[in-house]
């Protein structure tokens, strides 16, 4: 971790002297999970997921990329061969943010809620709502379905809220029809 420096300092004072409005429990979760996928060593897609308790307590956090303790990928083979996404994953060595917070959260993530947000690597921003890539993929869905997550929220920019929900079993649903068929879950 870097040490924190004195200008780092004078920033948090501005803010903490700023008064502002308390952030809804979805607004905050959504930061939380856009910082977290900026920890992201993905080449394709910054990840970040947050799951939540019932009180909205966080219980664990978690962003894509190469496993534990190995090196951090330099190319990556799914852009090089143009695959679309959602396919080929066994090309991938990435270990996707949802799979690392359900892996830190063990049996806590019965009953929660897990928030969502992505980053476009070549761009810095976010998803629009109608890009399906927003949803977690048919291996993640199946996952958080057996770990007993209740609902999915995922960050869009271009949403008058901001963010949409869904439950596991539609978006599994969803996906296995086909990700080209239709609308969002």
């Amino acid at each position: 971790m870097k040490p924190i420096r004195d200008d780092d300092l004078s920033a948090s004072a501005s803010y903490l002297d700023t008064p502002r409005t308390r952030a809804s429990e979805h607004a905050w979760a959504l930061a939380l999970a856009w910082e977290t996928a900026k920890r992201s060593t993905c080449l394709r897609r910054h990840v970040g997921a947050v799951l939540l308790d019932g009180a909205g307590h966080v219980i664990a956090t978690g962003y894509n990329g190469a496993p534990a303790g190995t090196p951090h990928c330099e190319t990556c083979l799914r852009e090089e061969l143009a695959v679309p996404a959602g396919e080929r994953y066994e090309l991938c060595r990435a270990v996707h943010a949802e799979a690392n917070a359900l892996l830190q959260a063990g049996r806590s993530a019965r009953g929660a809620t897990i928030v969502l947000a992505t980053i476009n690597p070549v761009t810095g921003g976010g998803l629009q709502s109608n890009d399906q890539a927003k949803w977690p993929c048919l291996m993640c869905a199946r996952l958080l379905i057996n770990a007993g997550v209740e609902a999915v929220v995922v960050r869009v920019v271009n949403s008058r809220q901001g963010f949409e929900i869904d439950d596991p079993r539609s978006i599994l649903a969803w996906r296995e029809r086909g990700l080209n068929q239709g609308d969002d879950p």
